[in-house]
Formats: structure tokens, C-alpha cells, sequence
């Protein structure tokens, strides 16, 4: 059975190619492309590619791979063509490339070091320069299987799609596809969210129809197909294309196809005995029984890589017999099971690459996992860095085989990653699985882990799960408060008070755990630490006002913002502002809450952290209502959003 080529969707087309003129005039276009699995998106989307690049359009094209744990990893291609272009200042690009520097920056224990503002800042900066670099030529971004994405390339897809609709003039097409997910999923409240704006575009792709099925079963090798057949396909797949393929192939494997006066045709019963699993995956593992076991066994190798591979890794993974990985890339591709572009292999569907790896037992697959991580320390081993993620995605993945110190050290290294780079899902699990080393070793330093648990808190925190966040640094501080290292102790009972009252874990009247903890820390604290105690102090006011202590909250605060100014820290000041100024609103002192959120407002701006800036101007609003201030409330709450 001969790989089809690219068949039908020619009103799908002709839309896209509407949105290409569209978007060369200058007006930006999202479009969300829906269809369920084996409908033929990723196949459409090459095609779109290849109309946009017979356009003048430079393209970027990446897929959503759930068993890799890389996040932004659909954007990748993006970010070489940036630094080629030279569209960003050094700044620009430091952002984008110099995460180990960042790394370090946001290991620092300080309350709010790690900021959500630096990942908007991250996202915004990817914003800018794409589209400074489609001012330069109309762009074409494309991202395959959203409901596959991490929760940190959604963020970024969803960041720049709605970037686009505030945009007028940028000649930049952004296109994802997707199975059908539920509303209440993440892709479902992305989609939600982007459906009403006016430059967003839908596009559901359904089965083909009897022509086009016609074409694709010529392309597939049935040259000259009786009506009967026809109709019998047509009937039996409904059009799915992926469906149509495991048709023909069961068609030659069973031999069922004879000629009927110079056309091919079959009978009815021919097609009832074909098994059509409840699982997809069960028809890619039919599918690929075509080729032999030696050859399977190769292109399972590979499958544990990733979707898609250069044939240099290839090579390198089957060096010991160059000769059987060569057949079995050619029997792959005329088998339509592997696709090629350049010198980039992929597998022709993600359903075929699991129905590979399915056929391997555990171990066996977490030894090929420890041979590609292996291989990628050999490959990298100068500038290993960059590559951390992808070779501790395959450690975590050879499980047991791996020795547990290993384990730590790259798993460790991956969360500090993926905590740089704001994903904070990833890193928040790679921390977990260097605890779970720990937990496999028969020593281990105690700071060490205590330093894993306060990181995984905040990964967990920045990724909006609570619970996690405050498990993680309450066994934090029992190991800091055992090692008596009072400064690190303080840091995670600043995370564990602050979480508690944000979030209301304890009811308004009451005083949240931790409290007496911090004020023991803040009595052997040395006065010379004069931010980190003032942290702490803010930190105790803003308990005590959920606690409807109000005088004492406000005394706490006055303090925090007096040693805010004797440490010259603007991000101290703000905070300490703001928690003034809602004790102060608390008791109905609408003039002096005002001012100390205008003071908060000020020293905000001086950081240049963009949510500690908007504090003031969520709360600003409500005290100048209060006061008969109202065009002045609606303009400062816009400014805010």
C-alpha cells in the first residue's frame, strides 16, 4: 500500500487561502481547526503551509507531544529565526536564550523573586518579536494538537492570539488544531475565551466526501475502484481518511480485492470481518504488522525518541546495523507509516508512533528510554544545558534503571529549567520525581532536600494548585527549623502564611497557621536584615487583618513601610503600601487607604514587576468610589485591567 498524498478539502482551502489574502493586507487572523483523530489535520496543515509558502510567507510549524515533558516545545522552531534575523535588542534575545542565568535568579529565596509578571513578560517579549518579524514577511505560525499542548504552550498560544486581536496591521496568521475537548478543560476555556473576538476564524474538518475518497483510494494504490467498492468504503469509514487507509490495508493483507471487468472491487462481507476498535491505537497496531518484526522493532526505537527525529538520530540510535535502519525508514515510507521533509523523519500520525511503543513491554522500553538519554549526554556533552529537559524527560522514563543519584541530578536540573523558562506544571513535577530519588537514596543532605520541597512549593504556587504548594513548604520549614537555618526557615513560613490567608484556608477572625512560627523568626532575626524583615513584617499585617486585628495590622505595616524605606526596596514599599492602605480601608479611612495605595502605585512602577503594579489599581478603584471619585474610579480600573 502506496503513502497517500495531501486529498480533497478544497473549500477548507479556498477559506485559508481567503485568510492568507487577508493577512497580507495587513489584517492579523487567528484560526482554530477542529477535527477528531484520523480526520486528517496534521495533513491539512502541512498543505496550508505549503499554499503559504508558494505565498511568500515564512513559516513555523510545531506539534504538541504529551509524553515529552518540554514545555513552549510547538514554539521551538520560532526562536532560532528570531536571533537570525536580529529584529531583538540583547535584552530581547537575553530573555529568551539566557535561562541558566535566569535559572539561578529565580532560585533565590524571596517572596516574591519567582512572579508571574516574569512569565507575562517572557510571553510578551515572544509577542513583540514575531511580530516585528512578520512586519518584515507575512507569517504563518502553526500549532498541531492543542489538546495535547502543556499547560505553558497554551499559556503562550493564548498570549499570542489574543495579542493578535489588539493588533490591526500585523501580516501574522496563528493557527491550532485540536480534537473536540470539553468546555471546563484548559483548551476548552482558551477556546471559550477566543470564539467571540472578531479576527478569530473556526474551521471543523468532517470526513470526506465520495469523490474525494475516490482520489484517496487511487492514491492508496486501489487505481480503478468499482462504485460497489466505493460506496462500501465510503459507508463503512465515513470519510475518515485514517480509517479509509486501515481499509485498503486490510483489504491487501486479507487479499480480498479482485478485478471485475478492469476495475477492482470486493464483497460486502470482506469489510464485516474488519475489526474497528473502540481505541484508535488498536488500528495503528494492525496497521503496522505490515512490516517485519526486525523492522517494527527499529521504528519502535525511534518511537520512544519522539514524534520526530533527524535521520542523523536515527543513524546514531542504530549504528551497530546501519543497513536494517535504513530498510526499515524505506519500508516505513512506502508504507505511509513514516513521512519525511528534508532531512526530518515523523511519524505519519501520533496514534501510529503509540501503537509502536504499546508493542513494548515496560522494561524493555525503559531501557531504550536510558539508551536515548545516554546517547543524548554523549551527543551534548559540551553544552549540555539547553538539552537538560529533553534527557531527563527520557531518565524519568527508563524508571529503575536509572541510578537514583542520576536521577536527582537531572531531574533537579530539569525543574530549575523548567522553573526558569515559567513552566511551572513541569517543573513543579520534575522537583517531585528528585524527591522521589531522594526517597531511593541511602543519604542524602537534608538542606539539599529541604531546598527541593521549598522549589516544588513554588512551582506549585505559580501553577495555581494551592494544596501542593503548602505541603511542600511545611516540610520545608520542618527540615529548615531542624537545621536551624533561620533565614531559609523564614522564606518558607512567608510562602505558608501568605497561601493560607490568600486563599482562605482559615476563616476571616482567625490567625493562620505559621504565625507565631514568623514571629519567633522575626525575634533572633538579626536588625540588619532589613528587607527580609520587612517582608516578614508585612507579611504578619496582612495576617492580623485577616484576622480582624486591625490596629495591630496597621501597626505592622507602618513598620514594614518604614524599613522598606531605610532598605531602599521599592518591592517592600509596595507591598507594605498596599497592606496599609487596606487596613486602613478596613476601617473606613477612604483618604489615607487612597494615598498609600497611590504610594504603592509609585514604588510598583519602580520594580517593573507588571502584577505588583496592578495591586493598587485593583484596589484603588473601590476607596475612590467610596469617596464620590467615580470617573476617576472607571479610569484607573481600565488602567488595570
Amino acid at each position: 500500500m502506496r503513502a497517500a498524498h495531501f486529498v480533497g478539502r478544497q473549500t477548507q482551502l479556498e477559506h485559508f487561502e481567503r485568510h492568507l489574502i487577508h493577512v497580507i493586507s495587513g489584517q492579523p487572523r487567528v484560526v482554530l481547526l477542529e477535527g477528531f483523530a484520523g480526520i486528517g489535520k496534521t495533513r491539512f496543515l502541512d498543505q496550508a503551509g505549503r499554499l503559504a509558502t508558494e505565498q511568500g510567507f515564512q513559516v513555523s510549524a510545531g506539534r504538541c507531544d504529551e509524553t515529552l515533558m518540554q514545555p513552549y516545545m510547538p514554539f521551538a522552531d520560532l526562536l532560532p529565526r528570531l536571533e537570525a534575523e536580529k529584529i531583538l535588542d540583547e535584552a530581547a534575545v537575553g530573555a529568551l536564550y539566557d535561562y541558566a542565568e535566569r535559572t539561578q535568579r529565580y532560585l533565590q529565596q524571596s517572596v516574591h523573586k519567582v512572579a508571574e509578571s516574569d512569565k507575562l513578560r517572557l510571553m510578551g517579549t515572544v509577542a513583540q518579536a514575531v511580530t516585528a518579524l512578520a512586519l518584515q514577511t507575512p507569517m504563518l505560525v502553526i500549532v498541531d494538537d492543542l489538546q495535547l499542548a502543556d499547560q505553558s504552550s497554551l499559556d503562550l498560544f493564548d498570549y499570542l492570539a489574543f495579542a493578535l486581536t489588539e493588533q490591526r496591521t500585523v501580516p501574522l496568521l496563528l493557527i491550532g488544531s485540536y480534537r473536540p475537548v470539553p468546555h471546563e478543560t484548559p483548551l476548552g476555556r482558551v477556546l471559550s475565551r477566543l470564539r467571540p473576538e472578531e479576527i478569530v476564524r473556526e474551521t471543523t474538518l468532517s470526513g470526506l466526501d465520495e469523490t474525494d475518497t475516490r482520489v484517496l483510494l487511487r492514491e492508496l494504490g486501489v487505481r480503478q475502484p468499482t462504485q460497489q467498492l466505493l460506496s462500501l468504503v465510503q459507508e463503512t469509514t465515513h470519510g475518515v481518511p485514517l480509517f479509509i487507509e486501515e481499509v485498503v490495508h486490510h483489504l491487501v493483507q486479507t487479499r480480498a480485492l479482485y478485478t471485475r471487468g478492469g476495475y477492482l472491487s470486493t464483497r460486502r462481507a470482506a469489510l464485516e470481518t474488519i475489526e474497528w476498535p473502540a481505541d484508535l491505537s488498536d488500528a495503528m497496531a494492525r496497521r503496522i504488522e505490515v512490516l517485519s518484526p526486525a523492522q517494527q522493532q527499529v521504528l519502535a526505537l525511534a518511537a520512544c525518541w519522539g514524534d520526530s527525529f533527524t535521520r542523523q538520530q536515527f543513524d546514531l540510535l542504530h549504528q551497530d546495523d546501519g543497513a536494517a535502519a535504513g530498510e526499515s525508514v524505506a519500508a516505513g515510507l512506502t508504507h505511509g507509516i513514516l513521512m519525511q521533509a528534508g532531512d526530518e523523519l515523523r511519524f505519519a500520525h501520533a496514534l501510529i508512533r503509540h501503537a509502536f511503543i504499546a508493542r513494548l513491554s515496560p522494561e524493555t522500553r525503559q531501557g531504550i528510554h536510558l539508551r536515548i538519554a545516554r546517547l543524548l549526554e554523549r551527543l551534548h556533552a559540551g553544552n549540555p544545558e539547553p538539552y537538560v529537559l529533553e534527557i531527563a524527560s527520557h531518565i524519568v522514563a527508563a524508571g529503575d534503571l536509572v541510578n537514583p543519584e542520576i536521577a536527582l541530578t537531572y531531574t533537579r536540573q530539569a525543574g530549575n529549567r523548567a522553573l526558569a523558562l515559567f513552566a511551572w506544571g513541569e517543573a513543579a513535577r520534575y522537583y517531585e520525581m528528585a524527591l522521589r530519588a531522594c526517597q531511593a537514596m541511602d543519604t542524602v543532605v537534608e538542606q539539599d532536600k529541604a531546598s527541593l520541597y521549598y522549589q516544588a512549593g513554588i512551582a506549585h504556587y505559580w501553577n495555581q494548585d494551592v494544596g501542593p504548594a503548602l505541603d511542600h513548604f511545611e516540610n520545608a520549614a520542618k527540615i529548615y527549623k531542624a537545621q536551624e537555618d533561620i533565614r531559609s526557615l523564614a522564606h518558607a513560613l512567608l510562602w505558608q502564611v501568605r497561601l493560607h490567608y490568600m486563599y482562605g484556608s482559615v476563616p476571616f477572625g482567625v490567625l493562620p497557621p505559621g504565625v507565631d512560627d514568623l514571629n519567633y523568626v522575626l525575634d533572633i532575626l538579626p536588625k540588619e536584615e532589613l528587607s527580609l524583615r520587612g517582608n516578614i513584617i508585612s507579611i504578619l499585617a496582612q495576617a492580623y487583618r485577616h484576622a480582624r486585628q486591625a490596629e495591630q495590622a496597621s501597626q505592622l505595616a507602618e513598620q514594614a513601610l518604614d524599613l522598606g524605606h531605610q532598605a531602599h526596596d521599592d518591592q517592600l514599599r509596595a507591598l507594605s503600601a498596599d497592606a496599609l492602605a487596606l487596613t486602613y480601608l478596613g476601617r473606613l479611612y477612604i483618604e489615607e487607604a487612597i494615598a498609600n495605595w497611590q504610594s504603592s502605585q509609585s514604588a510598583a512602577q519602580q520594580t517593573g514587576d507588571i502584577v505588583l503594579c496592578r495591586q493598587p489599581l485593583i484596589n484603588l478603584p473601590l476607596a475612590l468610589n467610596l469617596k464620590g471619585n467615580l470617573e476617576e474610579a472607571e479610569m484607573i480600573a481600565l488602567e488595570g485591567v
